[in-house]
């Protein structure tokens, strides 16, 4: 199975749930409200970064 989600996505199944964690963080504090803008400037850079 891990060999065929490979061939589809191109990825590693532990690095797409890894890039899934990184994205995880910003969709929390969208939730929660509003969020300085520094914040969310690291909070939509750094995932995109790494």
């Amino acid at each position: 199975m891990t060999a065929g989600l490979r061939a589809r996505v191109g990825l590693a199944p532990l690095t797409v749930v890894g890039l899934a964690m990184l994205g995880a963080p910003r969709a929390i504090a969208h939730d929660l409200g509003p969020v300085a803008a520094v914040l969310n400037g690291l909070l939509v850079f750094v995932p995109l970064a790494v």
